[in-house]
């Protein structure tokens, strides 16, 4: 799951809409992108048993790779006791993505886990 923050006019969307170019624009607006990661993230297989993420038109490979190239700064809040994908598990398009910042989400400590997603959030996109 993809979303996009908006500090300065204190607006967060979610989720980022369906077509490409709005999209594409949506994410160039964005103070601050976010890249949910849970246990099925990179699990997510097509009719023919090939990984959603290294298909070219994959949204959330095209959503992250956009955010990247318009180095908007991206958090990654890890889910469901996920670890952060290596490199070598990720398309060469969104490779980076290892190497953001990440919070994990715990279910015994989600509300704090939650308050340090939105500090860091307003570190990396400040009003």
């Amino acid at each position: 799951m993809t979303a996009c923050w908006r500090a300065r006019s204190g607006r967060r969307r979610f989720p980022i809409p369906t077509i490409d170019d709005d999209r594409e624009e949506m994410i160039a607006a964005c103070d601050a992108f976010i890249a949910v990661i849970g246990s099925r993230w990179l699990m997510r297989y097509d009719e023919h048993g090939r990984p959603g993420l290294f298909h070219r038109d994959d949204f959330v490979r095209k959503d992250v790779a956009a955010a990247l190239a318009r180095d908007v700064p991206i958090l990654v809040p890890l889910a469901e006791a996920v670890a952060m994908p290596q490199p070598s598990q990720l398309p060469a398009g969104i490779l980076l993505l290892a190497y953001q910042p990440s919070v994990v989400l715990r279910n015994a400590c989600f509300e704090a886990d939650v308050a340090k997603l939105v500090a860091d959030l307003r570190r990396l996109a400040p009003t």
